[in-house]
């Protein structure tokens, strides 16, 4: 009898540590999968966490963007408004300079049409000139057009031309110019002074003040005439003329009035 309450004490011991381990078992399992779970969980807010800051990241970028691109939209309107404006503007400027152009064109064509007239005035009053202002003047007459109708020159040109000479005869022509000059005189050739009173007389004289005369205008070549009676005296108003003597004084010189025609 006692062996089998023994036996079934045992045996319900043993039931009872059976319960308590799968009991324990279970506790485990639920340990275990509520560790996982809150891993899963902490895993989870981080990551909303970190979605979350990268948005409020991106966000403020995009803002930002927006913004720049807003104030670079309101430039451009405001460029684009001007830029009409100036055309709108241009457009009345445009029709000025058409009419200024045209104006003259109209100009340039007065101006081409009486050219040729005072290129050749020019060319004849070349013929006038003396040495001297063969050297300034002739050397730009030379550039006068032979044939108006087929020189490149253009209008501008031709009439600076025709002012360049103009300008050196009127300073020539307000100015006492002495020079030396080389002429064959009663058969001899000698070095003389040449005093030019402008385009009016000339009066030459050599070194001694024996031979002297004057000269005057004519188409070619002046007109030298020998004046040895006063040599003395064209002689010391060159001397003048030169600086040579000083204070400057009045000579009394044979003056002779030439008459010139020309078409």
């Amino acid at each position: 009898m006692k062996k089998l309450i023994t036996a079934g004490i045992a045996l319900g011991l043993i039931g009872s540590v059976s319960l308590v381990q799968a009991q324990a078992t279970d506790t485990a399992d639920l340990i275990k999968v509520a560790t996982e779970n809150t891993s899963k969980w902490v895993e989870t807010r981080t990551t909303i966490s970190k979605e979350s800051n990268q948005w409020r990241v991106d966000k403020e970028l995009i803002q930002q963007k927006i913004d720049f691109y807003k104030s670079e939209i309101s430039m451009l309107s405001d460029e684009i408004k001007k830029l009409s404006d100036e055309a709108e503007k241009g457009k009345g400027d445009r029709a000025a300079f058409a009419t200024k152009i045209e104006e003259l064109q109209r100009a340039t064509r007065v101006v081409t049409g009486i050219l040729p007239k005072y290129e050749n005035q020019v060319k004849e009053l070349v013929s006038y000139f003396p040495l001297p202002l063969q050297e300034t003047a002739g050397k730009l007459a030379k550039n006068i057009p032979s044939n108006p109708e087929t020189t490149r020159l253009g209008a501008g040109q031709r009439l600076a031309i025709i002012v360049g000479i103009l300008n050196e005869v009127d300073r020539f022509n307000r100015e006492v110019t002495v020079t030396k000059e080389v002429r064959e005189v009663e058969g001899q050739t000698r070095e003389f002074d040449i005093m030019y009173l402008g385009l009016g007389q000339a009066f030459y004289a050599d070194s001694q003040g024996q031979l002297a005369g004057y000269a005057t205008p004519a188409k070619g070549q002046w007109v030298w005439t020998s004046s040895n009676e006063n040599a003395p005296q064209i002689l010391r108003a060159i001397k003048v003329g030169q600086g040579k003597i000083k204070p400057a004084e009045f000579v009394e010189l044979p003056l002779k009035i030439t008459n010139i025609k020309s078409r």
